[in-house]
């Protein structure tokens, strides 16, 4: 059997509740970046934030590498994206991810999108 939510003159069976969470479907989401790489696959997750067909934006780039092409991507987002890169040298991996999560909550991120980070993330992340 098919769960079919049309009815037989094509209207919609479905309720939709318009009271209730009206300013979470407002709120653009906040997406933080954590990559080691050239940052290509974050591409069409910026170009989507750029066209509104995401309705979120980018709001931190950070990486482990000092060169990492993906810091250049963030930079070209405008001065209001934070972009960060943290050394790990020294540091255990707890904290150095204590660094990472730091400054994508300071950045206000809601998501973290991982795009090509090459690092195993603590279990404190």
């Amino acid at each position: 059997d098919k769960i079919d939510f049309v009815g037989t003159e094509g209207e919609s069976l479905l309720h939709r509740r318009t009271d209730i969470g009206k300013r979470a479907t407002e709120k653009k989401l906040r997406i933080g970046i954590l990559g080691s790489t050239r940052g290509t696959a974050s591409i069409p997750v910026i170009e989507a934030c750029k066209t509104g067909a995401l309705h979120a934006e980018i709001a931190a780039v950070v990486s482990n590498k000092q060169s990492a092409p993906i810091l250049d991507k963030g930079r070209a987002l405008g001065p209001t994206v934070s972009v960060e890169h943290f050394s790990a040298k020294g540091l255990s991996r707890a904290e150095f991810d204590a660094q990472c999560t730091s400054a994508l909550l300071d950045a206000g991120a809601d998501f973290i999108l991982l795009v090509g980070y090459m690092r195993i993330l603590s279990k404190q992340f």
